[in-house]
């Protein structure tokens, strides 16, 4: 098992045919920094994807683990399975990336260093954002979408968010994050504003707890890269913004 690290994180990576994008020497950069451990979450791959978790596991048994789902249950039920396999090896932060690195290894460093230095906030979200000096590369077309999206889903889930579909995420572990958990996800591509949402109700049921807004906070990405082959297609895009209705606070 991995070893419990009250500095360390545990980085869940969804992976469904990613045997082309897998890019083992950045891993290693990862690993290496000594910030995290992995939890290789593979979907029911039908390529080589399992063969290639399991080489990068066989190199750093120590801080490497892998789930093999049974069937194909969706990007949101794989991270979900994985960061509960992560909150049982006890780790004191658990998160998610993709395993395209469309987040290169090196600026998931910095945002794990900025986490560890942010005392008082429980959920840290990346946030892909055009400032000067960052290099956010996104189509034209994406990047219109997305800011349509994210004021759509403020609006309807009335939480303050610039970038909820930022594939970096962390968390804090508490029993909170843990009842967010418990049951699958209601949508499939809006998995990460479904938890959010989930965990500003169970802020709120708690008596003396804050809400989402005073909990978590917004780390701008100084480099991020949109990665060809991406399976977020244009209906997916449509499908997104209809399954915001299942979102909708009654």
């Amino acid at each position: 098992g991995i070893p419990v690290n009250e500095f360390k994180t545990c980085m869940v990576i969804p992976c469904f045919n990613e045997e082309d994008r897998l890019d083992e020497s950045k891993f290693e950069i990862l690993i290496k920094s000594g910030l995290v451990t992995l939890l290789f979450v593979d979907d029911c791959s039908t390529d080589m994807t399992e063969l290639k978790i399991q080489s990068i596991k066989s190199k750093w048994p120590s801080s490497v683990e892998v789930i093999s789902q049974i069937m194909n249950y969706g990007k949101g039920e794989a991270v979900r399975v994985g960061m509960l396999e992560a909150m049982n090896m006890e780790n004191h932060y658990v998160g998610f990336m993709d395993a395209d690195f469309a987040v290169p290894p090196e600026e998931v460093i910095r945002f794990l260093n900025e986490v560890n230095n942010l005392d008082g906030k429980l959920v840290f979200l990346g946030s892909r954002v055009k400032l000067l000096g960052s290099q956010i590369s996104r189509t034209f077309k994406r990047h219109f979408f997305g800011r349509v999206f994210a004021t759509l889903a403020s609006f309807i889930t009335r939480i303050q968010i610039y970038d909820s579909q930022c594939g970096l995420k962390v968390f804090k572990v508490n029993s909170n994050f843990k009842l967010s958990l418990e049951t699958p996800f209601r949508t499939r591509w809006l998995f990460d504003l479904e938890l959010l949402q989930r965990i500003n109700n169970q802020q709120i049921g708690n008596v003396g707890s804050e809400k989402i807004q005073e909990i978590a906070v917004e780390i701008p990405l100084r480099q991020w890269d949109e990665v060809s082959g991406t399976k977020f297609s244009l209906l997916a895009q449509i499908k997104s913004i209809w399954q915001l209705l299942f979102l909708i606070k009654r």
